[in-house]
């Protein structure tokens, strides 16, 4: 399992945010493969966040939509979906655990 940070720089809401996950390497691949078509996503591997890190990182930003940075967990579902409009378009399919 590796951390790993999906960034959205979301045109509607203009501001940027980025997910923070633990993920297997399996579904790393996957997210690479269909995040690659969308220029306004980027995936950073081996990432090292901490909450402390996290909530720094917030309280310095300027987003009013959501936080910045926003831990999340990701189970994959068991029907068909679009890796961007359905899981990564604003995190909505992540569970955010921000403490």
């Amino acid at each position: 399992m590796k951390q790993i940070t999906i960034t959205e720089e979301n045109e509607w809401e203009n501001e940027t945010f980025s997910y923070v996950l633990t993920l297997d390497d399996e579904t790393i691949l996957e997210f690479k493969k269909e995040m690659e078509q969308f220029e306004n996503v980027h995936i950073e591997e081996n990432t090292t966040y901490t909450q402390i890190q996290i909530n720094d990182l917030n309280s310095q930003s300027e987003n009013d939509y959501m936080d910045r940075y926003q831990f999340c967990e990701f189970e994959k579902p068991n029907h068909e979906f679009n890796w961007y409009d359905d899981v990564v378009y604003k995190g909505v399919g992540f569970t955010r655990n921000n403490k």
